[in-house]
């Protein structure tokens, strides 16, 4: 039985209203702009990530490496992409979208390779590519960086290692464990992250100069909480977001894009390419004119478009 308490329908409906509008102003104003993030379309033009919901992924090229390939990083037209134990890097040319060579390094069984990134350092003004920071171990006491430098040498590339970055020892302060690293040119820091602990740690770049270098806690200017990261995969930061790729789904893992606001300390959005159907496993994300790339285990080149 329906009680008659004098009040229609209608004004219930319309006070709900109400509230409602009432509180969506309420979360559209306490949602702080720098939140939000600012992406570059195909034609440079800026899109409000406030408006951004979603991302279409396409096969921007195909892979010519062997075995398990893992971090990768850009400088200009070329991808550097580094095999498993550094056995090899492989090198394409990103505007051809063809394979060009891969070079043979000294294999290590501690180096996974996960993590690589090219810094704004040159070691010489006649050098065409800048220092190249490689990272990502295969157990969780190996946490060392190998820094390279790339020449260029009547059109033969040649790489070799200048320097050897050896991150603090693990304690209950920084939890250094399984970590790779990642390098933000625009304010000139090095990071540390890993899966083993919810954490980014902050570092000055060491001076290339010094052929070892080892860091210490006392070495570590920030440590930022965010939320754990399961089965890294490799990063970038441009303009003061940190891109993120992870999940392995050979292992069941779903495949996660997260992006973090490195100024404001806050995780801005997340996406899940695996709805996506996206093919394989991610082993790196990167940049190349202003446009955010994947690169894989084999499976190709991938391009990543921010739609709204």
């Amino acid at each position: 039985m329906k009680l008659n308490t004098g009040i229609k329908d209608s004004d219930i409906f319309m006070k709900s209203l109400s509230y409602y509008f009432i509180l969506l102003a309420f979360i559209l104003l306490s949602c702080d702009k720098d939140d939000f993030i600012d992406i570059y379309t195909e034609n440079d033009e800026l899109i409000d990530y406030s408006e951004a919901t979603g991302i279409k992924l396409s096969k921007y090229m195909n892979q010519s490496s062997k075995g398990y390939v893992q971090g990768a990083a850009a400088y200009g037209d070329y991808l550097f992409q580094f095999q498993d134990y550094n056995a090899a890097i492989y090198i394409y040319d990103l505007a051809k979208k063809n394979f060009i060579k891969e070079i043979t390094l000294t294999p290590n069984s501690n180096n996974h390779c996960n993590q690589a990134s090219f810094s704004n350092i040159f070691y010489s003004v006649e050098d065409k590519f800048p220092l190249l920071y490689v990272s990502g171990s295969r157990t969780g006491t190996y946490n060392q960086v190998q820094v390279y430098r790339i020449t260029d040498d009547s059109d033969s590339l040649k790489i070799e290692q200048i320097q050897e970055i050896i991150l603090p020892p693990k304690t209950k302060y920084n939890y250094i464990s399984w970590t790779c690293i990642l390098l933000d040119n625009d304010s000139n820091y090095l990071y540390a992250y890993s899966n083993a602990t919810s954490k980014l740690i902050k570092f000055n770049i060491p001076n290339y100069q010094e052929r070892t270098v080892n860091l210490e806690d006392e070495d570590i200017l920030e440590i930022i909480p965010i939320e754990n990261i399961p089965h890294q995969q490799g990063g970038t930061i441009k303009n003061g977001i940190f891109y993120m790729i992870y999940g392995v789904p050979q292992w069941g893992d779903q495949v996660w894009l997260r992006l973090f606001n490195l100024e404001t300390k806050k995780e801005i959005i997340r996406f899940n390419l695996s709805e996506k159907k996206f093919k394989g496993e991610p082993e790196s994300v990167f940049f190349y004119n202003n446009e955010l790339y994947v690169a894989t285990n084999n499976y190709g080149i991938y391009k990543i478009q921010f739609t709204n």
